[in-house]
């Protein structure tokens, strides 16, 4: 069991370091692209002017489901500020959109960037980020679900998919609920993928279960 999650850890940093270079690239594009942001501590003119150096999420994100928040706001002891957290937001982006390319055995690293770059570029990662003092917690609920989906489609055994894609769906929606909607989103397309590629009537089935099993559970969890 020792040697198994020694293994592991190797295989993961063996991972990120092959990737470092393009995460540092996604994570420097997107400090040139919010530079303005960056800089001046620009925030939106909703939540963000309320939370400007401190904050700590408790009971009301808890009874509206977001219970895993509060954890992540101690491991980061509270910190609002922008250029911090913007930063530890594109990382956790540019992780999420390298495992994403991986699981579509996508090689090109031009092509990575690019993709990346339209994500880090649109209106949505700017909205994420102007929410300052949640912006992390966004960023870990975005790498869970795409995690979630690429063990649901990595793991063979069935249960074992299950078991580890529903608790990391719980975990993602602990943090904001609507990520759920990218885990779906990869499943589905990675399925009109295999059905181009000409799936048989078992595979389907199997991948159906995992998918549906791993969204359910999750959901209960």
């Amino acid at each position: 069991m020792i040697k198994r999650l020694r293994d592991k850890g190797t295989d993961l940093y063996k991972w990120l370091e092959s990737r470092a270079s393009g995460i540092a690239l996604l994570v420097f594009f997107g400090c040139v692209v919010y530079w303005m942001l960056l800089s001046q501590n620009l925030v939106n003119s909703y939540d963000g002017l309320w939370h400007n150096s401190s904050y700590f999420a408790a009971g009301w994100e808890r009874s509206i489901g977001r219970w895993f928040w509060p954890y992540l706001d101690k491991l980061r002891f509270g910190v609002v500020s922008y250029p911090l957290n913007s930063i530890i937001t594109l990382v956790l982006d540019a992780v999420a959109i390298h495992l994403m390319a991986d699981l579509f055995t996508v090689k090109s690293k031009k092509l990575i960037f690019l993709m990346g770059a339209l994500f880090i570029a649109s209106p949505l990662t700017c909205d994420v980020l102007s929410y300052s003092y949640m912006s992390p917690t966004f960023g870990v609920a975005f790498l869970l679900s795409v995690y979630a989906a690429y063990c649901i489609i990595k793991i063979v055994h069935p249960l074992a998919a299950i078991l580890v894609g529903s608790i990391l769906i719980a975990l993602d929606m602990g943090c904001y609920q609507a990520y759920l909607g990218v885990t779906c989103v990869i499943l589905l397309f990675f399925y009109c993928k295999k059905i181009l590629k000409g799936i048989d009537i078992k595979e389907a089935g199997i991948y159906a279960g995992k998918t549906v099993g791993s969204v359910v559970l999750g959901g209960y969890l």
